[in-house]
């Protein structure tokens, strides 16, 4: 199976080989478009790293290619952890989709980013639509500092004042996508590149407002995140991957039955047998409730097992909460005109 990452890989390989071919030694027309890729992130990391050290601004497009340096990098290239891909299909996005995550989802998908740093989520085709014939294939999360970029010898590490910032990757159907639309988790607008803007103008919803898709991107890394922490063996599976040098002594043949493989390590993440539990309504449960309240649908952490100590992501649908006859918590009382002080 390809992900977006093959994709980006595939066609941006095939467009800047002959004008690399001209300009940077080592580079050939035989060069795969993996090893170009490759070259192309840890470039853009060196001058984004370098721009930060520096205190000079840097052009917003190297941080994008930057956030993708981790994915191309073999494990032993890489200090401590290295980063975590996942491609969740249509079903996970319906489950997920317009739900709230509670903040102990939130809190596991913060503890697996700070231990890989860096995360991936491959969206199925049309999964993720925001108009006819525009869609999300992929997002990437990457911490980053607070303050300025530190100074390599201090050995930046994870920590609890990071921020994230989060790129989201659309295009049209059936073509790459190659829009980027960018913010900063909880801080600042979104941002959109060119190729962004002008999908988004030609292409979506002309009542979608960018500012709209923050929030439920955030919750759909907050759940799709956590869920991978929890998921049983049999509701994950490892994508077929191969290595670069694999492709390259392939015949021409060979290659036609390469779509079935990628070029990274990627887990496919399916739905539970379960739903999560989702159904429509819900029971009242828990606290003995004196007034009938409204429970939003959200996902939570279930505890279960021995003693409680393992989890597991639910969905709690929807419903009120308390006695069949009690009042409402927030009552609604009617306003009387003022008496007319003139009559």
């Amino acid at each position: 199976m390809l992900t977006w990452l093959d994709e980006y890989t595939a066609h941006t390989g095939r467009n800047l080989r002959m004008a690399l071919a001209n300009r940077v030694s080592g580079i050939t027309d035989n060069t795969s478009d993996y090893q170009i890729v490759r070259e192309m992130t840890d470039g853009a990391a060196d001058r984004l790293f370098a721009s930060a050290e520096l205190g000079i601004p840097c052009d917003e497009t190297y941080e994008a290619a930057a956030a993708l340096w981790p994915f191309f990098r073999r494990p032993d290239e890489l200090k401590g952890a290295g980063p975590y891909a996942c491609a969740i299909g249509a079903d996970l996005v319906a489950l997920f989709e317009n739900a709230a995550a509670s903040p102990e989802v939130v809190r596991t998908a913060d503890q697996l980013l700070k231990e890989r740093i860096s995360a991936y989520i491959d969206i199925a085709d049309k999964a993720i639509r925001l108009g006819p014939m525009l869609h999300v294939k992929a997002i990437l999360v990457t911490r980053i500092p607070r303050d300025d970029e530190p100074e390599p010898s201090e050995g930046w590490a994870p920590s609890d004042t990071d921020r994230l910032r989060i790129f989201v990757k659309l295009g049209p159907v059936g073509r790459v996508a190659l829009g980027t639309v960018k913010w900063t988790a909880g801080y600042g607008p979104v941002c959109c590149d060119e190729f962004a803007a002008s999908f988004l103008g030609e292409l979506a919803d002309v009542n979608w407002d960018p500012d709209d898709l923050t929030p439920k991107v955030e919750s759909l890394i907050w759940l799709a995140l956590a869920y991978s922490v929890v998921a049983v063996p049999r509701d994950r599976e490892r994508l077929r991957a191969g290595a670069d040098t694999m492709r390259c002594r392939m015949d021409r043949s060979a290659r036609r039955g390469w779509k079935r493989f990628t070029l990274f390590q990627v887990e496919r993440l399916k739905a539970p047998a379960n739903k999560f539990g989702r159904t429509e309504g819900g029971e009242p449960d828990g606290w003995e409730l004196t007034r009938r309240i409204s429970v939003s649908g959200h996902f939570k952490m279930q505890p279960y097992g021995p003693r409680s100590e393992h989890r597991k992501v639910i969905f709690v649908s929807t419903h009120y909460r308390g006695p069949v006859d009690g009042a409402p918590l927030h009552r609604i009382s009617a306003l009387k005109a003022p008496p007319n002080q003139l009559a």
